[in-house]
């Protein structure tokens, strides 16, 4: 079970996340006592998959962050924010920054009234970044 929660750490927020869910579910309700050394192994799993969402919202929310600030700098510089963050590389970045929720970078909507820089979120779909569908995942719009 350990081996498995460490194998588990090097995958993909996603599936890790999905794969420490499984290893807890799976030894949870071994009835062991309180003073046993394995009664303590599901709540470190428990633990980890705690951790590892709570890491991934704040990468993702860091990200968001540094995209606007990039944004905010283009905005400052050419009168008007990007169409698209493609338009950001390579003045700011080398790379767009990866949403550590889904498959790719992070999210971009911009329109007369603003834009906003979203994660996926959570829920690994992609809601335009709506804060009540993704809650508690990254969002930043700026109107």
């Amino acid at each position: 079970m350990i081996a498995e929660t460490v194998d588990a750490s090097g995958k993909p927020v996603p599936a890790r996340l999905a794969h420490l869910q499984a290893i807890f579910d799976a030894h949870a309700n071994r009835g062991f006592s309180i003073v046993t050394p394995w009664s303590t192994i599901p709540a470190i799993v428990d633990l980890s998959v705690h951790a590892a969402r709570n890491i991934a919202i704040s990468d993702a929310r860091a990200r968001c962050a540094s995209v606007s600030l990039a944004v905010e700098r283009y905005r400052a510089q050419s009168g008007r924010v990007p169409r698209a963050l493609s338009e950001l590389v390579p003045a700011y970045f080398d790379a767009i920054p990866l949403d550590p929720f889904g498959a790719g970078p992070l999210r971009y909507v911009a329109d007369a009234a603003g834009y906003t820089v979203y994660s996926v979120g959570m829920n690994g779909k992609d809601d335009g970044g709506n804060i009540e569908t993704v809650w508690p995942g990254p969002r930043i719009a700026i109107r």
